[in-house]
């Protein structure tokens, strides 16, 4: 659920959501092995985007939201996305990444829903809420690739240098979100039972792997109930915790 909008989904709606994103992603030419970059902060719709790009075999790599175009634009020659994944108020810093970028040829670039009650679709852009109708066709999609596939190619902080990519495999998520799930001292929730489901605010930036592994696929294995929140700010984040009763 996006703590700012209200906008929420189910499980059971996550999966087919998922299945739909990575078929329209097929349908575009994406194909096993491509890059698709996400250049967003922390919504309601990051695991559809997320899982749904794992589910067509592409390697997600993430990028600070708030980076200028220039240092998107490196990570953009390093990548090579034939995607991105943006909000239409970032949409004119990425545009300028990829010119500055010389990235040809220019990849598919699709707008998600933003913290906005309603924005215009850049011209030139596809509106992922078209990627996710109802008509669209998803019993097609296999996951062909291996466990040992590179999935996931975030990029560090940069506090000693330049930001490098981090090449991460299937294998090395789910161990990860597996090893720290087993540990209640470290993960501080329960599996959902019933109608128990813990609540957890989502601020740590899913850019980032640890918000990514332990906040975001760690919970969601956990069966709990993301909240997620774009940014730290006192205010939306008590009221956060009142409103939804996080304990």
């Amino acid at each position: 659920e996006c703590g700012v909008t209200g906008r929420r989904y189910r499980y059971a709606e996550i999966r087919q959501l998922c299945r739909r994103f990575a078929a329209s992603l097929c349908r575009t030419g994406l194909q096993t092995g491509d890059t698709l970059t996400i250049v967003m902060p922390n919504t309601a719709e990051w695991p559809i985007v997320l899982l749904g790009a794992m589910e067509a075999g592409l390697v997600v790599s993430t990028a600070n939201p708030h980076y200028t175009a220039e240092e998107i634009t490196r990570q953009l020659r390093d990548t090579q996305p034939k995607g991105i994944v943006t909000l239409s108020a970032i949409f004119p810093t990425v545009q300028e990444a990829i010119k500055l970028s010389g990235t040809h040829p220019k990849p598919l670039i699709v707008i998600a829903p933003g913290l906005e009650t309603a924005s215009d679709i850049p011209v030139g852009t596809v509106d992922l809420r078209q990627m996710l109708q109802d008509d669209i066709d998803a019993s097609g999609v296999r996951f062909t690739g291996t466990i040992d596939d590179i999935v996931a190619l975030p990029y560090s902080s940069g506090t000693t240098g330049l930001p490098k990519g981090v090449m991460l495999s299937h294998r090395n998520i789910v161990s990860n979100v597996a090893q720290l799930n087993g540990r209640h001292e470290i993960c501080h929730t329960e599996p959902a039972l019933g109608l128990q489901q813990d609540v957890v605010p989502a601020v740590l930036p899913f850019y980032h792997m640890y918000g990514l592994e332990i906040v975001l696929l760690g919970r969601l294995a956990h069966g709990c109930k993301v909240v997620t929140l774009p940014k730290f700010e006192t205010k939306s984040f008590f009221k956060l915790l009142d409103q939804h009763q996080v304990r």
